[in-house]
């Protein structure tokens, strides 16, 4: 009986064998369209001269075990509901946080379909951004799902088949400063009064190519009435490595003023010693400026702030800069 067992023992693990070899040689999973980049997905764009402008490759692609034996056809559209619950999860009745659907204006697809081709897994459609006039106060999304009319299901996970595009845009001066001197009061004399008040950091926003916004003095950044505290700063090179810092606001009733021989910048690039692909950029600007604070309209209160604030930004030269950028 002994080699008559080992005989069939043999026989079942070669039956065996085969039969898992044979589905190895099929479809292990369900083949869906997905986004790559799917979810909350922030996208750093760099603002350009030319109004603007800029193109985003969105890629998207097909799950699944095996190659992809035809050609395969997506669409997309903008999903307005998914954003609506986002934000009324995230921020509740703070309405201001609210992200803004990003205006048809400022974008535009020659094609809302793109075709996955066989033998890929992966193909993107074209956005051409317009950043001309928009408003970086607001925070802007693109939400946008894999439409049901492609060619494949979408990913019945809802967490795939959608992408809420963050929209966040910078250029050479904008991102988080260190600050290293303290608010204080001052009379209508200009006379400093009162306790000293320290400030740690600011972030900066961007307005155009070469301009950034922030809030002036302690002005919390995510107060309801921030918007009544933007200062512009216009950088205006006048060599590779420095030039002048030109100060404005849009709020008169901030009656902010400043020291044009104190708003000034200077650049600072040095490779790091450990990781020579490294490049480290430090711009320091200089500025010089009172503001009044009208939160209580009755007892206005004037500030000053004169120092430098520091931005640091730490550069792969072997990548893009948009593939890198971490913006505070």
């Amino acid at each position: 009986m002994k080699p008559t067992y080992k005989w069939l023992t043999a026989l079942t693990c070669l039956f065996l064998l085969g039969g898992c070899n044979d589905e190895w040689n099929d479809e292990q999973y369900e083949k869906y369209i997905s986004f790559v980049h799917s979810g909350d997905n922030r996208v750093y764009l760099k603002y350009e001269a030319q109004g603007g402008n800029k193109t985003y490759h969105l890629p998207v692609q097909i799950s699944g075990s095996q190659s992809n034996s035809s050609d395969v056809r997506v669409t997309i559209a903008v999903d307005p509901d998914t954003l609506v619950k986002y934000n009324f999860d995230n921020f509740r009745s703070r309405e201001d946080l609210y992200f803004k659907e990003l205006d048809a204006k400022h974008y535009a697809l020659k094609s809302w379909s793109a075709t996955i081709p066989a033998g890929s897994t992966k193909t993107s459609i074209d956005i051409d951004f317009s950043f001309l006039g928009l408003d970086n106060f607001d925070k802007h999304m693109l939400p946008l799902s894999i439409d049901a009319s492609s060619e494949l299901m979408p990913n019945p996970n809802k967490h795939y088949k959608k992408s809420l595009m963050q929209i966040i845009l910078f250029n050479d001066y904008s991102g988080k400063y260190e600050v290293t001197a303290e608010m204080t009061e001052v009379n209508n004399d200009g006379h400093e009064v009162g306790d000293k008040i320290k400030v740690e950091s600011r972030n900066s926003w961007v307005e155009d190519e070469n301009t950034v916004f922030f809030y002036a003095g302690f002005t919390e950044e995510q107060a309801i009435d921030r918007k009544d505290y933007r200062v512009y700063a216009k950088f205006e090179k006048r060599d590779d490595l420095s030039g002048i810092v030109e100060l404005y606001t849009d709020n008169p009733d901030m009656e902010l003023t400043w020291v044009p021989a104190e708003c000034f910048f200077i650049i600072q690039e040095e490779m790091d010693e450990l990781q020579p692909y490294l490049k480290r950029r430090y711009i320091t600007m200089n500025v010089n400026y009172t503001y009044l604070d009208i939160s209580n309209k009755n007892f206005p209160i004037r500030y000053k702030y004169a120092g430098t604030m520091i931005l640091e930004r730490v550069l792969n030269i072997l990548m893009p800069e948009e593939d890198q950028y971490i913006f505070d």
